[in-house]
């Protein structure tokens, strides 16, 4: 189930919960550059390994978001380091050279 390979042992606590208490807001921190999040994994069986990130600008605007995984790569520390630097050239090529 989706739920156990998210890790949530009880689905259940979702439903009880108000659309409203998810509300998410990006907080820029008065910084004029872009900002980048980016995270890797490794799952499934065979293991593989995936990387994807946001870039938005410094309002919060998005910009772009990218996602891949490595072929024949289980290892977690490459797909933290790739997806960096896959973020970090996509940036650059945009002509964002400040990034928190």
């Amino acid at each position: 189930m989706l739920w156990h390979h998210l890790g949530f042992t009880n689905p259940e606590f979702f439903s009880s919960i108000d659309a409203y208490e998810w509300y998410i807001r990006w907080k820029d921190n008065n910084f004029s550059g872009a900002i980048l999040n980016v995270d890797g994994s490794c799952l499934g069986s065979p293991i593989k390994t995936g990387f994807g990130g946001v870039l938005r600008a410094d309002a919060g605007i998005f910009l772009l978001c990218f996602f891949s995984c490595i072929p024949g790569s289980y290892d977690i520390l490459l797909g933290e380091i790739f997806v960096i630097y896959h973020g970090l050239i996509m940036a650059k090529d945009l002509g964002y050279v400040d990034l928190v």
